[in-house]
């Protein structure tokens, strides 16, 4: 979340604070163009109330997770501007002997099952005449607030009535402008993110390395997260164009073939392209290596029930001449530091089936008998060149 995203509105002596949002977008969504885009769309509202010391002392808080409906008030309110009098959505008053002065009232909440947060906006017109006047009413709720029970009636709310036109917007726009930052921040996170993707993986020694620059939030952090060999099975995601807009298309149980000249060559699976699966099977399909944005490999359930030996005999069969070098030179510490989770990924080191009672420990153990294994080799190696 963004701590340092907020949009304020105050009216009287109290103030509504919108915070600490955060965007999860649809699985193919690159950048998010507007509410449309938006899954799951977490924020805090917090009420406050000025005191007789003329400060801000909170009201109540609520924390939307599952349920945003904040993301409703745009609609809510054109629905409410509408002046649609006669199509059974209002309720109609004509005051005796008022001279024919009608009024309407309608109102539209977000009130549900389970309330994280609530607003409830109401319009009343008076009509006399020719002349038109209206005013409004907001509700802004919490149904979570810590001094409540939860997802019950017993919900904490500060009403403002009586608000003209203009204070009305201007809590409308207040939440417009929330969310606009919101999305706005989410482009910039995504922005960051695909920048240190694309440069998270390289081609060496016909595998693809994955380094954790994403995970860290730096490039060049020379810490591995994985490393994928032709013949393993992979889940990945990739950003790539369609109809000129950018887009992710997730690649399932596809087979590895081959691993050069920046692109991996995959098989078999399928691919799923704006929730639309198609196919792979019996096809090669060429990826760039910058584009892939998200990569997992799925490891046979042999590999899982691996002992101790087995882990280290799997990673050591897939080094090159160099990694075994580093792993005889280098100290125990920094290869700790750069392979660990390379190491436990390529067995799932932290699976229960292996009957590991200390993974991390066992994990740690492992690379050191890969390093004490070149060792040995590059020892081996030299007395034979003497």
């Amino acid at each position: 979340m963004s701590k340092k995203i907020k949009s304020t509105w105050i009216y009287d002596d109290v103030k509504v604070e919108f915070s600490e949002p955060s965007i999860q977008a649809g699985e193919s969504v690159v950048h998010a163009e507007s509410t449309k885009d938006i899954v799951y769309y977490y924020y805090t509202v917090s009420v406050y109330r000025r005191n007789s010391k003329k400060k801000w002392k909170k009201e109540f808080v609520s924390y939307a997770w599952d349920f945003p409906a904040l993301l409703c008030i745009n609609g809510m309110t054109e629905e409410l501007l509408k002046d649609d009098f006669d199509g059974g959505s209002w309720q109609k008053t004509q005051i005796p002997d008022s001279d024919g002065i009608m009024w309407y009232k309608k109102s539209i909440d977000t009130a549900g099952i389970v309330n994280e947060d609530i607003y409830r906006l109401m319009r009343t017109v008076r009509i006399d005449e020719d002349e038109k006047h209206d005013w409004f009413t907001v509700d802004v709720g919490s149904g979570n607030d810590p001094r409540f029970a939860p997802y019950t009636c017993g919900a904490a709310f500060v009403s403002f009535d009586m608000l003209k036109r203009e204070d009305f917007m201007s809590f409308v726009n207040t939440v417009k402008d929330f969310i606009d930052k919101s999305i706005k921040a989410f482009n910039q996170e995504q922005d960051k993110n695909i920048k240190l993707e694309a440069g998270a993986r390289v081609v060496k020694n016909g595998k693809l390395y994955e380094y954790k620059d994403r995970l860290k939030g730096i490039a060049g952090c020379n810490k591995l997260e994985s490393v994928y060999i032709p013949g393993d099975l992979l889940d990945f995601k990739i950003k790539t164009k369609k109809d000129e807009k950018d887009i992710f298309v997730d690649f399932y149980n596809c087979k590895l073939v081959s691993v050069e000249d920046g692109f991996i060559t995959v098989t078999d699976g399928y691919k799923r392209v704006q929730q639309k699966p198609e196919s792979l099977e019996g096809q090669q399909v060429k990826i760039p290596v910058e584009t892939i944005m998200y990569s997992n490999a799925i490891e046979p359930s042999e590999k899982l029930k691996f002992s101790k030996k087995q882990c280290v005999d799997d990673f050591y069969a897939i080094m090159s001449d160099e990694e075994k070098t580093e792993f005889a030179e280098t100290p125990i510490d920094a290869l700790i530091e750069k392979w660990f989770d390379t190491v436990a990924n390529r067995t799932w080191t932290f699976r229960d089936e292996h009957g590991f009672r200390n993974p991390r420990k066992t994990t740690k153990k492992i690379i050191k008998k890969i390093k004490e294994k070149c060792q040995a080799e590059k020892s081996a190696k030299e007395m034979s060149e003497e």
